[in-house]
């Protein structure tokens, strides 16, 4: 995974200040910060929110042989947040040639921005665009960010809309090292909006995004759909990565297969309840020990006093 490798539930948010898509560099103060928690795709949930995903695997040789297949699920749950950062706990389980084999949990902190912690990048606005997808029009601020790591200058280039889904229409990062060769380059670009997709037994409007990786040692194209009602925001993806020489090195797939959203307590017919509420959707096909959490971490997970609905 590269160092720089994004995930789409990247979401900018703040007050900034109003520029022109002339090219003038808005006379304000750089950002060091410009994402909010109430638009960022995990951080818009209460802690305790999760979503499970299954990803399925194939690997192929030099000679487009298949070599290997594997299957896995993974969970993620949404731990703590802050002004400036949140974490999550990540547990997976693989079935690889017929065998199951479950991997340990860990946590996992990262920035809203997305950004490595190593690199401190500071934020300028440059002016406004407006973009037009399916009938629809964003009005978009543009940003440009830069800093410097142990790796080599990381550059970003964002056109983010504050009040309208998705936030984030087109990211681009690059870095490059102290020769100034480019040792990566991610492009996320949006090509569709509004679109039904059924998310377990919910149709709901999705995002689909276009996302191209470019290394030395490779090139991963990925396609991404992602929701506004789930924790994470993305409910299916495609992806495939190709050799320097342009053949199939890796194809995989990941679909949501369950997710629950925890919100603050409320009272039910005079009952108080002292914990959260939660949202469960969760398919048959779901092992037993994946759908209520009990067994998920290796030991008892405590769910009272919480009120469970479904749906």
């Amino acid at each position: 995974m590269g160092l720089i490798r994004l995930r789409i539930f990247v979401a900018l948010g703040g007050v900034l200040c109003a520029g022109t898509w002339s090219g003038t560099v808005c006379p304000c103060a750089a950002l060091a910060q410009v994402v909010t928690p109430k638009t960022h795709p995990w951080a818009k949930f209460a802690p305790g929110s999760w979503k499970t995903m299954r990803t399925t695997s194939e690997t192929f040789g030099e000679d487009k042989r298949r070599l290997s297949h594997s299957v896995t699920h993974t969970r993620s749950e949404l731990v703590s947040r802050d002004d400036h950062s949140y974490t999550l706990r990540v547990g997976s389980e693989v079935v690889v040639m017929g065998k199951r084999l479950a991997g340990r949990q860990h946590t996992v902190r990262r920035r809203y921005d997305e950004v490595p912690f190593a690199y401190h990048v500071s934020y300028q606005q440059q002016g406004t665009k407006a973009v037009r997808l399916n009938g629809k029009t964003f009005s978009c601020k543009v940003y440009q960010g830069k800093a410097t790591g142990p790796e080599g200058t990381l550059q970003v280039t964002l056109w983010y809309c504050e009040d309208q889904f998705p936030h984030v229409l087109f990211r681009r990062l690059v870095l490059t090292g102290p020769q100034d060769q480019v040792l990566e380059e991610t492009t996320w670009e949006t090509v569709a909006v509004e679109m039904p997709f059924q998310a377990l037994q919910q149709l709901v409007p999705t995002v689909h995004y276009k996302v191209v990786q470019k290394k030395p040692s490779g090139t991963i194209v990925r396609l991404v759909v992602v929701s506004d009602e789930v924790p994470g925001g993305v409910v299916f993806e495609s992806s495939k990565e190709l050799d320097p020489q342009g053949r199939l090195r890796r194809r995989s797939t990941q679909e949501l297969v369950a997710y629950g959203i925890f919100r603050a307590a409320t009272s039910d017919r005079g009952r108080n309840y002292y914990g959260y509420t939660e949202r469960y959707r969760v398919p048959r096909t779901v092992p037993r020990h994946h759908r209520r959490g009990r067994r998920w971490w290796g030991g008892s997970t405590p769910l009272t006093p919480i009120h469970l609905t479904q749906p």
